[in-house]
């Protein structure tokens, strides 16, 4: 969850919203796919909100090290969240510049989840990471982004959104800063269609939420209720899978890609 969501919720978090469960599950079978994580690897998660995605993939790969940075963190947060998470092979910081790994490790992986589409030069940024050393051509990068410009909303304007993505626009910003493609997707197709919805609404009807939120941000459901929508989810993305090992490719709100370094 990004930390501007956190800020903005009136309730404790009891149950995570079905959208970041199933997401959570989306990316991790993404990069089970395409790379493997060996056991003392780094993941880099760049962007990483309330560390929802490094503390459940540190479950599933517990002899990797996890180390995590957003510019939102305070001092308090990293101490809030290094203590809930207890776990010594996970590492928060505040700046790129701040990451402290061990001599001459590099980064296998680094995580920009939904975090590129809120840079107003997003090629200016994937090229200043060459900058670091522990950033080479063996890491890969696992970018997800909204998907499509025509559904620009509210939503992404509470978000501070500059842009959303189609597959082609994500491979061309990507490739700008020399990374390299190794798979491009979008998933949740069935998300469109309240998205659409809700576009129609604001740009059509000029009905407009009296409150800019995000429903990630509002979202009290029960556990029964998430494990629903997270399997409808989730049914959604196989389906997507499937179809595109077929070679039919199918739209969704989201899109990802796996990249790395051109050499």
């Amino acid at each position: 969850m990004d930390l501007l969501e956190v800020k903005n919720r009136t309730n404790a978090i009891t149950v995570r919203h079905p959208w970041e469960q199933a997401r959570l599950i989306v990316s991790q079978k993404l990069i089970n796919r395409n790379l493997k994580l060996n056991d003392g690897d780094v993941v880099l998660d760049i962007g990483c909100g309330d560390t929802y995605v490094i503390e459940n993939l540190s479950r599933a790969y517990p002899k990797v090290f996890f180390y995590a940075v957003d510019i939102a963190f305070t001092d308090e947060m990293i101490n809030h969240f290094a203590n809930n998470l207890n776990n010594e092979k996970i590492k928060l910081f505040k700046s790129l510049d701040d990451v402290l790994l061990p001599i001459n490790k590099t980064v296998s992986l680094i995580l920009l989840m939904d975090v590129i589409e809120h840079i107003e030069n997003d090629v200016e940024f994937l090229n200043s990471l060459d900058k670091y050393k522990y950033i080479n051509t063996s890491t890969y990068f696992f970018i997800t982004v909204p998907a499509f410009q025509k559904l620009f909303c509210t939503h992404d304007v509470f978000l501070g959104h500059y842009r959303r993505y189609t597959n082609a626009l994500l491979v061309s910003n990507t490739m700008a800063a020399n990374l390299k493609s190794q798979s491009v997707g979008y998933f949740f197709i069935s998300l469109l269609f309240p998205r659409i919805f809700q576009v129609f609404k604001e740009n059509v009807l000029k009905i407009k939420p009296k409150q800019s939120t995000t429903g990630l941000t509002s979202w009290s459901g029960s556990k029964p209720a998430a494990t629903i929508m997270k399997n409808i989810l989730l049914t959604d993305f196989y389906c997507s899978l499937f179809l595109k090992s077929i070679g039919i490719n199918i739209a969704g709100l989201s899109n990802y890609i796996i990249c790395k370094k051109s050499v």
